[in-house]
């Protein structure tokens, strides 16, 4: 297949979030644990969505997001 020709695995107007670098290399070697890195990734993409100067999220928000909670299980595996 053609460079042209291969298809996106995303579909047409996903919205992309960027992964900051260091996150990719020496903060990935840290993780340990598959839910650290469910959180980690969960974390950047609410506060790539943020939309407050400058940009962060409560402790509060990781806690009770839902997606983490469907995830993970439960607040206290979030919060480990």
């Amino acid at each position: 297949m053609r460079e042209r020709e291969a298809k996106s695995v995303f579909p047409k107007g996903v919205h992309m979030t960027p992964i900051p670098s260091p996150l990719l290399g020496p903060l990935l070697a840290e993780i340990h644990d598959i839910g650290e890195l469910k959180c980690t990734l969960r974390a950047v993409s609410l506060i790539h969505q943020a939309t407050k100067k400058p940009r962060y999220i409560s402790e509060h928000q990781l806690l009770s997001d839902e997606v983490l909670l469907n995830s993970l299980g439960s607040i206290e595996a979030i919060s480990e």
